[in-house]
Parts: C-alpha cells; structure tokens; sequence
C-alpha cells in the first residue's frame, strides 16, 4: 500500500473540492437511510439490501455500458475487502433501523472516521496531527450531545449500530486507497455492487417467506420507487466520496463534512417523524460545524500536495 500511496502523491490535489464533494456524499448518504429505513421496515433486512445493491449495479451498468465488465477483470484484493466490510456494516445499520430511529442509526454509522485516524495510523502509516485529533473530538462530543437527548443506552441493538461504524471506516479507507489509482470515480463501482449483490443473494434462502413477501410487495409502484431511489442514491454518495477521496492524502480529514449527513438525518426526523431537534441536538450539530470549520482553517493554500500530516 506505500506504492500505492506515493503513487497517488504526484498527482495535484484539491482538497476544498474534496470537501464540497465529502458534503454532497453525506446528503446522500442521509437520503439513503431514510430510504433503506422505509425499505426495510416495509421488506425487511436481507431483501432490501439485496435489491438496493441489485438497483445500484443496474444504474453504474447503465452508465458505463460496455466498458463495465471490463472492470471485473481487475477487481483486486482491496475490493474484497472493501466488500466484507461494506456488507457487515450495511446489515448492522439496516438491522438497526429495523428496531429504532433514523437519526441515531446515521449517528452511530457515523462514528466511522472516529476510527479512521487510528485505522490509517496502523494499517497505511499515515500520520495526523493537532488539528486533526481537535477536529475529532469536536466531532466526537457533537455525536455525544446528539445522541443523549433520545436517552438511547448501549444495549446489544445500539452496539450492533456502533459496529457499523468501526466496519464503515474500514470500508471507506479500501476506498481511499483504491480511489487513488482508479481512472475514473465510476469504473470500481461496478465490481464492487457486482460483488455486493451476489454476496447479499447468500442469506435470501434462509429468509423465504420475507424473501417471498418482499418481492410479491414489488408490484407495488410505491416500493418500485422507494428501491430505485434508494439504489441511486447509494451510487450518487459513493461516486461523490470517491471524488473526494481523491483530492486528500488523508481520509481522516474528510470525517468532519461526512458527519453532516447527520443534519440531514435529523431533518428528515423531524418532517417525517414529528421528532424536533432538541437545545442540546442543536449544540451537538454546532460542534460537528466546528469540527469542519477546524479542518477548513487548514486548507493549504497551494494547489500541490503537501506532506503535513494534516494534509
């Protein structure tokens, strides 16, 4: 992976563009859970990730037509793994959304790039610096605060949520890596929901009678529309992340603009739950601002790529 880093170290990079494209992925990424939240409470967990991934390779396929199997050829190890670490994150997350709200699900998702620093440290040898732990913290007692006023306890559901998180930083730092070197945002996407969609087939067997009920609710076009939204969606916030990713030397510092999916998720909350943020939500929210702000103030204002840990 150090080849693979130096490779990626010639290149110019742009990092307020990382940062607009980190913020436009955590849109996304909130109507994703909004979307895979109704879905599975409608179709249950295995069938709907099976089909939002189905959704999703249907969608890259469309776009890159023939040159998509091409990419299958060069599917690579980072794939795999980004891969396992994507299903076992999904399922924790789309299970909790079977048991509770929206808002805490993408909170306890998003704990991901509390990992990411730690993560990059041991397994890339990239460094961080003050600014980067600054932001995190900020970050972090930002989720703390958003997260108390539901009164929620670290109970095995809340911890399956939190799982999610840990394998959300792995996933996303395969990302990282294999972002760097790909030709185009696009061309990793298609072996990867290939991938997806093929392992989410293997629980299905087990779940027949959901798996039965779910695809019989497909003549409905309102669960036709919800699926469809929710696969281009998924395709919409990783094309974005993987724009972003391109543009930093280290993941970590795009943590503090993916948690405003956050914002997103407790403005959906609130139109579609009646569920108002609270004082002390509001507080949290401006902590995780904060955290970006911190990371916005280090901006380089060089174009090239610079070798500070913060970079």
């Amino acid at each position: 992976m150090t080849e693979q880093i130096a490779a990626g170290a010639s290149r110019t990079l742009n990092r307020p563009y990382a940062f607009a494209m980190a913020s436009v992925s955590a849109l996304f990424l909130g109507l994703v859970g909004l979307l895979g939240q109704l879905a599975t409470r409608e179709l249950s967990v295995f069938p709907a990730l099976f089909l939002r991934y189905l959704v999703s390779t249907l969608v890259v396929l469309i776009v890159l037509r023939g040159a998509a199997f091409q990419t299958l050829q060069k599917a690579s190890r980072l794939d795999y793994l980004r891969v396992g670490s994507v299903l076992i994150s999904q399922f924790c997350l789309f299970y909790y959304f079977a048991h509770g709200s929206l808002l805490i699900g993408m909170l306890l998702y998003n704990t991901g790039p509390l990992f990411s620093p730690l993560l990059a440290r041991w397994l890339l040898g990239i460094t961080f610096g003050l600014r980067t732990v600054t932001s995190i913290l900020l970050g972090f007692a930002g989720v703390a605060l958003v997260l108390n006023p539901f009164g929620e306890r670290m109970n095995a559901i809340v911890l399956v949520a939190l799982t999610s998180g840990f394998f959300n930083s792995c996933s996303q730092l395969a990302f990282h890596q294999m972002s760097r070197n790909e030709g185009g945002p696009l061309k990793s996407l298609f072996p990867f929901y290939v991938l997806l969609t093929v392992c989410s087939i293997a629980p299905l067997p087990f779940v027949s009678g959901q798996t039965i009920l779910a695809f019989e609710r497909l003549g409905q076009w309102e669960m036709v529309a919800l699926i469809i939204g929710m696969g281009v969606c998924g395709v919409l916030t990783q094309f974005a992340k993987s724009l972003a990713y391109r543009n930093v030397r280290n993941p970590a510092n795009l943590g503090p603009f993916l948690y405003l999916s956050l914002v997103v998720a407790a403005f959906f909350d609130w139109i579609f739950y009646g569920q108002a943020p609270t004082p002390e939500t509001l507080l949290g929210g401006m902590l995780i601002l904060a955290s970006a702000v911190t990371i916005l103030l280090g901006t380089p204002k060089r174009h090239a790529i610079s070798h500070h840990p913060d970079s």
